[in-house]
């Protein structure tokens, strides 16, 4: 049976999947799946305008930052967000009329096509197989998880696309670490970290990684040397300081603190916590019920300290209410610390606004998570795994620290999918193989 197996390429389980051609997608099959993403945006898009008012307000303020910004080309003296979806969403609004969210669900649409394109792309630039990286757009254009977003004044669409490309360039610094690619993971990080902060600290934690598997001696850091590695850490993270400095004093300007981003850290934190406590990875409760309990405490913590509606209290002023327990739960109390993260990891893959959104969320995380293990696994001796596996770790543990819901995870679906479809594939050969080699 073994010397049949070592005879017959059909018969060996752990075939990679086929690489199909190296000259890149054809222009086709581009078009193809930038018209299918675009297509699937504008379906629900426009389905959900009309029908589906509700999901379509500005619950996160993002609508009236833009609106602001149409009006006085800037964002007056806000610091609750960054500035790149305000600024999108304010140029279309200056193009197409204020509070045109037609014309938003238009441009999210193409954002759409462009992330699917995008998504092409990278599988290419993973598998060489114009193929494979066909149907991983494919896949991406019909994924509820992406198209779900473009009705919405959310700013996960954009953010999905400029975490990929930040993805995409980490690993091409990582493979090469010369000037030129390291310059560009760091100028599209601060891109990124400028549309949500959340990105700020990823250099630095990938170069935590990398270092982790170079004393591992892992295979896919095998080709760096410590000189490599130094400027695979340092450079990027030097060159996003220096393209997120203007903004940062902008923020100094207007409000005498240090915000290197956005400020509403330590509210969102108290938030995150609050879901926490009441368990909401076990998904008993869907988000409007474990807000409204959150809200009632928050107000109450807002009253009892200032003597004041919470409807009174500024971005500041609240931040620097709840700063203070913040800080408590991390250095004091670690423990208590690290049993929220631990809570709230799987809440960011589940935890929807009803039961029925936290199923599906659960599904698809558990496909995509068990896919793109696999392929992870197959691919782990190439620099592009361990930045993958290691940024899917960073942002889930970024958000588990802070506030964890399902639609915060969307973003890591664009740069998982390659892997995912490309595991998926591995084991339908192989269970394929060992059907053949039973019957021989």
């Amino acid at each position: 049976m073994k010397e049949d197996m070592a005879m017959n390429p059909v018969c060996r389980p752990n075939m990679a999947p086929e690489r199909i051609g190296r000259s890149g997608p054809s222009w086709i099959s581009l078009a193809l799946v930038f018209v299918l993403g675009l297509a699937m945006g504008l379906g629900f898009g426009f389905y959900a305008l009309e029908h589906l008012p509700g999901q379509c307000t500005d619950v996160d303020g993002f609508g009236a930052l833009g609106m602001k910004f149409a009006r006085e080309w800037g964002l007056g003296g806000s610091v609750r967000r960054g500035p790149v979806y305000p600024v999108f969403l304010g140029l279309v609004y200056r193009a197409f009329g204020p509070g045109n969210h037609a014309a938003v669900v238009a441009v999210q649409a193409a954002v759409l096509g462009l992330l699917c394109l995008s998504v092409q792309c990278f599988s290419f630039l993973l598998f060489r197989s114009a193929r494979l990286a066909f149907w991983t757009g494919v896949c991406a254009a019909v994924h509820p998880m992406l198209w779900w977003y473009v009705p919405r004044l959310w700013v996960e669409l954009p953010y999905a696309l400029l975490t990929l490309w930040t993805v995409q360039t980490a690993v091409r610094a990582l493979e090469r670490p010369v000037a030129g690619r390291l310059v560009a993971f760091g100028v599209v990080t601060a891109v990124a970290s400028l549309c949500k902060a959340t990105s700020m600290l990823h250099p630095l934690f990938l170069g935590g990684g990398v270092l982790a598997g170079r004393l591992l001696r892992a295979r896919s850091c095998s080709h760096l040397g410590l000189g490599g590695l130094l400027r695979f850490i340092l450079v990027p993270t030097l060159v996003m300081c220096a393209v997120l400095a203007p903004w940062t004093c902008r923020n100094w300007k207007v409000s005498g603190r240090f915000i290197p981003v956005a400020g509403h850290l330590p509210v969102e934190f108290f938030r995150g916590t609050a879901f926490a406590e009441q368990n909401s990875f076990l998904l008993r409760k869907g988000i409007a019920e474990l807000w409204a309990e959150t809200m009632e405490r928050e107000q109450a913590i807002v009253e009892r300290e200032t003597g004041s509606p919470d409807e009174e209290l500024g971005e500041l002023e609240k931040d620097d209410l709840f700063q203070k327990p913040m800080r408590e739960l991390i250095f004091r109390k670690p423990w208590q610390f690290a049993l929220k993260i631990v809570k709230q990891i799987p809440a960011y893959w589940t935890l929807g606004d009803s039961c029925t959104k936290s199923l599906f969320f659960l599904s698809s995380a558990l496909v995509l998570l068990a896919a793109g293990g696999c392929g992870l696994w197959r691919g782990r001796a190439e620099p592009a795994a361990i930045v993958v596996f290691w940024t899917v770790v960073y942002f889930n543990l970024c958000y588990a620290a802070v506030l964890a819901e399902a639609r915060y995870s969307m973003i890591v679906y664009p740069f998982l999918l390659p892997y995912a479809l490309s595991g998926g594939v591995a084991l339908w050969q192989a269970a394929m193989n060992r059907r053949a080699c039973d019957r021989q």
